[in-house]
């Protein structure tokens, strides 16, 4: 079995805290065994630097180069030399400082999954981060893109290299064969919700920037509802006492905090419509997920969005931060529940044939098992003469 070692700069497939970050790295891990390889993550090292901090920069790098050193030598006192290495997700503020290194020790192949580029950062507060960047996306020879807004830059970056190491990667969720439900009139005991009226349903963390100003949109849209519905925003962070404030008085909103991601699954079934202003979201995953379980979408058709979402036909994308476009797509579906229903059957189909977790392996064995291959006809002698490698 060829083995893959993971590494997420980040946010660690480990980390404590819930993100759709952490839950795509889970996947891809997922994913990855699914095609066959056996995953092991290289390290939990966090480079992600939030502030600009140039001489936090320095620290970092430095300390990632004494932790490559350290990663090698206990791999080869252990015996273990991976095929090629994975990293999820990179970009200007959370660069991958391991991979490049190790690949370039080990000869092995460097392959990047959801990466990004912002020439605009060549210069600035992130200038010795970009320059790292530089460096694993000129190492790689795959990079897997999920998110089709990073492609775009991406294109130019690898505008001279023939063949281009771009590989579109659908995002996916797992799309289980039978699911469990929760009974829904425990739900509404739980929830406070009533049984008669439409259930709606919102998932995100409640944070800072793009996440905040979504749920300002969401409590202006609610305002604009006409038609009667319920509904259950999940999630929690470091502003959810000023996300309750703007929906205070609403007696239609209800919270419940923060739930695991199987308790969410459960849940989904039960309501119509996910809806969420998506304020520069990256891709979404929780319509992905709602999608799976038959639970429509209305959103802002921003960021990644249109990617995960077929617009008209398993969900409603309205213009960039339109709370007016995001109420009436809520009230023409719930006034229209044949449609609701149809879009709702559509969703599960879509996902199932477009993003599941499958799919995803397929592409991603493919992909990999091709770089291997390659790496190993440019370095013949190496490859025999290790009895550990593939």
């Amino acid at each position: 079995m060829q083995q893959i070692a993971f590494y997420a700069p980040l946010k660690s497939p480990r980390h404590k805290n819930p993100s759709g970050d952490r839950q795509i790295a889970r996947l891809l891990q997922h994913a990855l065994q699914l095609a066959g390889f056996d995953v092991q993550l290289a390290s939990q090292l966090r480079s992600f630097d939030k502030a600009g901090d140039s001489q936090r920069q320095q620290r970092m790098i430095a300390l990632a180069d004494k932790l490559a050193n350290r990663i090698i030598k206990h791999w080869q006192r252990k015996g273990y030399r991976p095929d090629a290495w994975f990293t999820y997700h990179l970009y200007y503020k959370a660069p991958d400082l391991l991979g490049p290194k190790i690949c370039k020790t080990l000869s092995i192949p460097y392959i990047a999954c959801e990466a990004s580029w912002a020439a605009k950062r060549a210069n600035g507060p992130w200038q010795a981060y970009h320059q790292q960047l530089d460096i694993a996306l000129s190492t790689a020879c795959k990079v897997c893109t999920i998110n089709p807004v990073d492609q775009i830059a991406l294109n130019d970056y690898y505008t001279t290299q023939a063949p281009s190491p771009l590989h579109r990667l659908a995002p996916f969720v797992e799309t289980p064969a039978t699911e469990q439900v929760k009974d829904k009139t425990q739900l509404a005991h739980t929830y406070r919700l009533d049984v008669s009226k439409p259930w709606l349903i919102t998932v995100a963390m409640m944070r800072d920037g793009d996440k905040y100003k979504s749920y300002e949109l969401l409590a202006e849209t609610l305002q604009l509802i006409q038609a009667d519905f319920q509904l259950l925003i999940i999630g929690d962070g470091k502003r959810q006492e000023d996300v309750k404030k703007l929906f205070s008085g609403d007696h239609r909103v209800r919270f419940a905090g923060r739930i695991d991601n199987e308790a969410l699954l459960q849940l989904l079934p039960h309501f119509s419509i996910n809806l969420w202003p998506a304020v520069n979201e990256a891709l979404g995953m929780t319509f992905l997920e709602s999608q799976a379980r038959g639970c429509t979408v209305v959103a802002g058709n921003e960021g990644g969005v249109h990617s995960v979402v077929d617009n008209g036909h398993t969900g409603i994308l309205c213009p960039p931060r339109d709370s007016l476009a995001l109420a009436r797509a809520v009230d023409s579906l719930l006034s229209h529940p044949e449609q609701l229903e149809n879009y709702q059957q559509n969703a599960r189909t879509y996902v199932t044939e477009n993003h599941s977790l499958q799919h995803a392996a397929t592409e991603l064995r493919d992909i990999i098992s091709h770089a291997i291959t390659i790496q190993k006809q440019s370095n013949p002698t190496e490859s025999a003469g290790n009895p550990d490698h593939g």
